[in-house]
């Protein structure tokens, strides 16, 4: 008996890290892939008409290109729904997604995800500014 509850509490504490479901329900998202230019640009103009207070992030991964590193997150918010490309250049309150390769994070909330979108004529890009926590 002691073992099944123990098989419940784990699956139960597993699922409770996962996002809630979401659909895209936008071409332009849908249609691209989320590091296409068409998919950055749709999806910050789509960040920039939301409140930040109705927009939620979750972990999805570390990439790292190059000299550049990355967090992959997913972004849920009124209706939208959608994956960012986020370029990180202080880890210091991300360090343990860092040093992990952000293998035991997937899945985690990230509350009060802030970042700059920077963009001109040619190219759209996140960058992080700063979090209030990561909750795995």
């Amino acid at each position: 008996m002691k073992k099944y509850f123990l098989v419940v509490v784990l699956i139960a504490l597993m699922m409770a890290c996962d996002r809630p479901e979401c659909e895209n329900k936008n071409p332009v998202l849908s249609q691209n892939y989320f590091d296409s230019e068409p998919y950055k640009r749709e999806l910050a103009k789509q960040i920039q008409n939301i409140d930040p207070s109705k927009i939620e992030y979750w972990f999805d991964m570390y990439v790292k290109r190059g000299y550049d590193e990355y967090i992959d997150v997913h972004v849920q918010g009124a209706d939208l729904c959608a994956e960012a490309h986020i370029k990180v250049t202080d880890w210091t309150k991300l360090k343990g997604i860092r040093e992990s390769g952000g293998l035991s994070y997937h899945g985690a909330k990230l509350n009060g995800l802030k970042f700059d979108i920077e963009q001109d004529s040619l190219h759209t890009e996140f960058i992080y500014k700063d979090i209030d926590s990561v909750i795995d």
